[in-house]
């Protein structure tokens, strides 16, 4: 049991080191394009203001589309990380047991109901 709980604590500890540098990478990417973003429409707009316009008008529905698009995304990502988590349990279990699978002659069996497990979740990915 200690050496599960060494292992999630480096998990644990490396996922955070991840997310720490990933934040900052974001933060600082995120600042340099909103001033690339904010130059480039100030000089579009002194040069042709009209189209400007127009790509203006047109940016909100795209955005909109872009971000129900982006929920239903996370929505499926996480329905496929469930199903990861479920395959994986299902297969941790049955290892640990393997002699009374094998006492009953169960192979085929948990073989079959593992196979249904992963291909719902490729299903799932798929979609993704």
């Amino acid at each position: 049991m200690s050496s599960r709980t060494g292992e999630l604590m480096n998990r644990l500890a490396s996922d955070i080191l991840v997310v720490a540098k990933t934040l900052t990478d974001y933060v600082a990417g995120g600042t340099q394009r909103m001033v690339e973003g904010i130059g480039g429409l100030a000089i579009l707009m002194y040069l042709t203001p009209k189209l400007t316009a127009v790509m203006l008008a047109v940016l909100p529905p795209v955005f909109l589309g872009g971000y129900f698009y982006g929920r239903w995304v996370k929505k499926l990502s996480k329905k496929v990380q469930a199903s990861l988590g479920d395959a994986a349990q299902f297969a941790e279990e049955r290892i640990s047991n393997i002699r009374t699978v094998k006492v009953f002659t169960k192979e085929r069996v948990e073989e079959g109901a593992y196979g249904d497990k992963v291909d719902y979740t490729f299903t799932l990915a798929k979609k993704e």
